[in-house]
C-alpha cells in the first residue's frame, strides 16, 4: 500500500510540474460510414495528440507535440492500422524557428492545398489527380529539420531530410518563401518552392502497355512500374479569401528526374519482369479549389490533373475532383461529408485507381 501512495503521490506531483511548463492535452474522433470504391463499410478514428511548450528566461520558447494517431482506426480498405504517430519538437526566438521531426519540408510548408473543409475518409482529397504538395517528403528516413523566419509580409524556410546512404541520394533539401497581404479587401497569400533529392519509390501503372527507349535500348508493353530515383520539384500557389464568404486557391507544381532503378512487367510471348535504368520521368500538376462559408456551413470542390512522360515517350496521366460540405453543429462537433471522383494513373502518393468514394458522418474534436 505505501508503495502505491508513494507512486501516486509522485505522479500527482509531476503533473503539477508538467502544467507549469504547459502541457495541453486535446483529441479528435470521427465516427460515420464510408464507401472506399468497393463496399460501404463503418469508419472510426481517435486522435490524442499532447502540446507541449516552456520558456527560457531571457525569452527563448520551445515546445513539442506528439500525436497518437489512428488509436481505433478500422486502418486502410484492408482494415490494417495505420502507422502515424507523428512527433516534432521546435525551438524560437529573435532568431527564427528550428522544427525537427515529422514536420513539412520547405516544399510542403510553402505551398498551399486547393481545400477548406474536410471529410471522415478524406475522399476530398485522396482522388486519382490530387496533390497535397508534399514535394520529397518522406522518400528517405522520413525525420525533417526546417528552419522559418518572417519578416514583415514575408516568410522564408529551408529544409532538409537526410538519408541513410542507401537511397539514390542522401539527402533531400529545400527552400520556399510564402507572401501575405490584403489587396482590395481579399487575403491573399502567395507562395513559391523548391526542392532537390530523392523521387523515392513511385508506383506507376498505365492503361496500355508502354513502349519507350532507356539507354539500354527500346522496350515494350512495359506495365505495373515501381521506381526510385533523383530528381527536383518547383512550385507556385496562390491562395485568396474574397468578400462574401468566397476563397479560391491555384497551385502548380513540375517534377524532372531520372529513375535510376525502373522494375516492371513485360507482355509478349511470355510475361516477365524486366528491370531498366536512368529512365527520364517528368510531370507537371495544376490544381483549383473554390470555397464558401456563410455561418455555420461550408462548400468546397477541388480539380487536379497530373499529365507526365517516362522514358519521352510513354505517356501517362490522371485527373479526379473532390467536394467536402461541412456543417458546424457547435461545442467541437462538426457534420461532414466528402465525395471524390478520379480517372487513371499517376505517380507517387496521389496513385489511384478509377474509383468514386465518399463518406459521411462526424468529426469531433476535444
Amino acid at each position: 500500500m505505501k508503495k502505491v501512495l508513494l507512486a501516486s503521490t509522485a505522479l500527482a506531483m509531476t503533473a503539477g510540474v508538467a502544467s507549469a511548463q504547459g502541457v495541453e492535452l486535446s483529441g479528435y474522433a470521427e465516427i460515420g460510414i464510408k464507401d472506399n470504391g468497393d463496399e460501404i463499410v463503418f469508419h472510426n478514428d481517435i486522435d490524442v495528440t499532447f502540446t507541449l511548450s516552456g520558456e527560457t528566461d531571457n525569452g527563448l520558447t520551445f515546445g513539442a507535440t506528439i500525436d497518437l494517431d489512428e488509436v481505433t482506426n478500422t486502418g486502410d480498405d484492408n482494415g490494417i492500422p495505420d502507422d502515424a504517430n507523428d512527433s516534432s519538437a521546435f525551438v524560437a526566438g529573435n532568431f527564427g524557428r528550428i522544427t525537427m521531426g515529422d514536420t513539412d519540408g520547405a516544399f510542403d510548408w510553402a505551398m498551399d492545398e486547393t481545400v477548406w473543409g474536410t471529410a471522415i475518409a478524406d475522399d476530398h482529397s485522396e482522388h486519382a489527380g490530387w496533390n497535397g504538395n508534399a514535394g520529397l517528403d518522406g522518400s528517405l528516413d522520413g525525420q525533417v529539420a526546417r528552419y522559418q523566419y518572417s519578416f514583415g509580409d514575408f516568410a522564408v524556410a529551408l529544409s532538409a531530410e537526410v538519408g541513410d546512404n542507401t537511397a539514390a541520394t542522401d539527402e533531400n533539401l529545400g527552400i520556399g518563401f510564402t507572401y501575405s497581404a490584403s489587396l482590395g479587401g481579399a487575403d491573399i497569400r502567395i507562395g513559391l518552392a523548391y526542392q532537390d533529392g530523392t523521387l523515392g519509390t513511385p508506383d506507376l501503372a498505365v492503361t496500355t502497355a508502354a513502349t519507350f527507349t532507356t539507354t539500354g535500348g527500346t522496350v515494350s508493353g512495359f506495365t505495373n512500374i515501381s521506381a526510385t530515383g533523383t530528381g527536383d520539384i518547383y512550385g507556385v500557389s496562390l491562395s485568396a479569401d474574397l468578400a462574401g464568404g468566397f476563397g479560391v486557391k491555384l497551385n502548380y507544381s513540375k517534377v524532372d528526374g531520372v529513375l535510376t532503378t525502373v522494375t516492371g512487367t513485360t507482355t509478349g510471348t511470355s510475361t516477365a519482369t524486366a528491370a531498366l535504368s536512368n529512365v527520364a520521368v517528368e510531370w507537371d500538376h495544376y490544381g483549383i479549389g473554390i470555397g464558401y462559408q456563410m455561418d455555420a456551413l461550408l462548400i468546397e470542390a477541388n480539380y487536379g490533373k497530373f499529365d507526365g512522360t517516362l522514358g519521352g515517350t510513354a505517356d501517362f496521366e490522371a485527373d479526379g475532383f473532390g467536394v467536402a460540405v461541412n456543417y458546424d453543429l457547435g461545442g467541437g462537433a462538426v457534420a461532414m461529408f466528402g465525395y471524390g471522383s478520379g480517372d487513371g494513373f499517376a505517380l507517387g502518393a496521389a496513385a489511384q485507381p478509377s474509383k468514386d468514394t465518399w463518406s459521411a458522418g462526424l468529426g469531433l474534436s476535444f
